[in-house]
């Protein structure tokens, strides 16, 4: 019976070694496949550049990671780190050109949200009103005292109360005075005297010069009277009546009101005692209260003009007459006073009132206040140089009339485009985008 072989372990052992170097070869070709030289790319590639980010100028808070609008504002959103964006838009095509240093650019979706509008300069009379609060005052060079020229007693008064209204020639008192009396006797006898010579009497040297005497007499003893407060038509009726009167009747030496009664019936006086005060207010004054800045601008001669609700709204018209030397330490302003007519009595001593004061009309060039940016160092304008091209300059202001500005001093043209509305917001936007003072070197 023939048994069955079983291979030697030896004999496999050449097997097993071939099949082993056959996958050692078949690795080493795939991982051969997948080096970088295998390819021909370098092995020292490097990663793409990161995204650019994009900001709000107005508001730099926002950041997003590609063009948009910004919820804020809606304005567009502008490159991180891009500086003023006019360089997208420069004139010079790539070429370098200074004066476009400092330029704010605006979108035109910007523009119309931020509501900028642009206006010429151009030459105007600007006039530069100024408004202060008044009083009315009564005018002193109106002003009158009546006194008693003689001693004597005050038997009647028709002046009874202060703010009495009087006209001239209207009776204010009746006056005794053994004085007065006397002087009217002296004038009488004058009188007798000069008649009795001018019949022929003669005095004891024969020749006329009693007349003279008795002229000069009478001459003398009519200016007592007068000096005594008599008028001259008192002092005809005492020729006409012949007698001499017991009290005499002072009568107003202007129209007005009574400002003062200084005595009453029965009581006595003497010579230069003050008896009434009055005024006249068909003429007043009104002060105005000036701020010291304002007084180079201010001169006599110049109109002024009250208006108010005392006045039920009208406005009325006088001159400026004096300008007081003293500023109010407290309120840093200065008394300006003006002359008014007065004959309706509308303007009554202590009413407030506005007072304006209207100095020449300044003719230069001019823009609107709006288009003004006041930062506190400076006064600037925004010029538009290009289509939402913005340039800052500098200017320096003149009177102003509430609209416009005169400008008196800068770098300004007729017929230039400034931003009349929107200024501070291209302020803002250059402030905020550049970093910086967009005003530096304007």
């Amino acid at each position: 019976m023939n048994a069955t072989s079983t291979p030697s372990p030896l004999g496999r052992k050449p097997l097993l070694i071939a099949v082993a170097l056959l996958i050692f070869v078949a690795g080493g070709l795939a991982l051969w496949q997948f080096q970088p030289w295998a390819s021909g790319e370098p092995s020292d590639q490097k990663p793409a550049a990161a995204a650019a980010k994009y900001v709000c100028p107005m508001h730099p808070q926002v950041v997003r990671d590609g063009p948009d609008i910004c919820p804020i504002c809606h304005m567009d959103l502008v490159p991180e780190g891009s500086g003023q964006t006019h360089d997208e838009h420069d004139g010079s095509h790539g070429q370098p050109h200074d004066d476009h240093a400092n330029m704010i650019h605006l979108t035109e979706r910007g523009r119309v949200l931020a509501q900028v509008s642009t206006v010429a300069v151009e030459s105007r009379a600007v006039g530069a009103g100024v408004q202060v609060a008044a009083t009315v005052e009564v005018n002193e060079s109106t002003q009158r005292a009546v006194a008693a020229r003689v001693a004597g007693r005050i038997e009647r008064l028709h002046a009874t109360q202060t703010w009495q209204p009087i006209r001239k020639g209207e009776p204010l008192l009746e006056l005794y005075s053994r004085e007065l009396i006397a002087a009217q006797q002296d004038y009488l006898l004058a009188r007798e005297s000069a008649t009795t010579d001018a019949l022929g009497f003669r005095t004891a040297n024969g020749d006329g010069s009693g007349n003279e005497r008795a002229a000069r007499l009478v001459a003398a003893a009519r200016t007592r009277l007068l000096q005594s407060g008599m008028t001259d038509t008192q002092i005809k009726a005492l020729e006409e009546r012949g007698a001499v009167t017991q009290t005499i009747t002072m009568y107003a030496p202007i129209s007005g009101v009574i400002t003062r009664r200084a005595v009453v019936e029965g009581a006595y006086v003497n010579e230069g005692t003050l008896l009434l005060e009055l005024v006249d207010l068909a003429s007043v004054w009104v002060k105005a209260n000036v701020f010291e800045s304002d007084l180079p601008r201010i001169r006599s001669g110049m109109e002024m003009e009250v208006s108010g609700p005392a006045i039920g709204g009208q406005k009325l018209v006088g001159r400026v007459d004096f300008i007081y030397p003293t500023i109010d330490p407290a309120s840093r302003t200065a008394q300006v006073r003006g002359v008014f007519s007065n004959a309706e009595g509308k303007l009554k001593p202590g009413m407030y009132l506005t007072a304006t004061l209207a100095p020449d009309a300044v003719r230069s060039l001019a823009v609107p206040v709006g288009a003004v940016v006041r930062t506190g160092a400076m006064d600037m304008v925004y010029v538009e140089v290009e289509k939402n091209m913005f340039q800052p300059r500098q200017v320096t202001l003149g009177p102003s009339d509430g609209a416009w500005y005169a400008v008196t001093g800068g770098n300004l043209k007729a017929g230039e485009k400034v931003a009349a509305e929107g200024g501070y917001l291209i302020d803002s936007e250059a402030r905020l985008s550049t970093g910086a003072n967009p005003h530096s070197g304007h």
